[in-house]
């Protein structure tokens, strides 16, 4: 599986997001969504989108192999009602729906919604068995990001993770 970006390398993620207007934020988000249209491979691409983009895109007919990360989503927005909908929309028209940057305290959240799997960054597992056991109950698929050294691949998967993304990849193994 690939992760395409589309933020400029010039622009930190949080200026990238940080933006007042919905609208704005969508039109830079629709840029990588037609890039994934384009893109000619048989690995499944994912690409971020925030949840007050989904609206938008939900009126799209953007298609490719793989799915969308939601990120940014503990954001304060509008549309986090919709959310479940969106996600059984998304899965119909053949997308995966995985959360990005799942995190502890936001757990609550999503651990009943039909989401495709979770991604955890390594320092949020590493040494917090509780939350990796209960992200393991829901027999979903987890990725574990920020794999940047041999020995915390080795570290994810002595604990039964096969999924991981970070710098010591160019993509995801398995």
């Amino acid at each position: 599986m690939n992760e395409l970006l589309c933020r400029p390398d010039n622009v930190s993620v949080a200026e990238y997001f940080n933006v007042s207007d919905t609208i704005e934020l969508w039109h830079r988000e629709e840029i990588i969504f037609k890039k994934a249209t384009e893109y000619q491979s048989e690995i499944p691409i994912n690409v971020n989108i925030t949840i007050s983009s989904l609206p938008f895109f939900m009126n799209m007919n953007y298609s490719w192999n793989g799915g969308l990360e939601l990120v940014e989503w503990a954001q304060n927005s509008e549309y986090v009602q919709d959310i479940k909908e969106y996600i059984h929309q998304l899965k119909r028209r053949g997308f995966m729906v995985w959360i990005d940057d799942l995190v502890e305290d936001e757990w609550w959240r999503w651990k009943d919604i039909d989401v495709t799997g979770f991604k955890v960054k390594y320092q949020d597992i590493q040494n917090n068995k509780p939350f990796l056991n209960e992200l393991k109950k829901c027999n979903k698929p987890i990725i574990v990001e920020q794999i940047e050294k041999l020995s915390e691949k080795e570290t994810v998967q002595r604990f039964g993770i096969p999924l991981a993304q970070g710098f010591l990849f160019d993509s995801i193994y398995q």
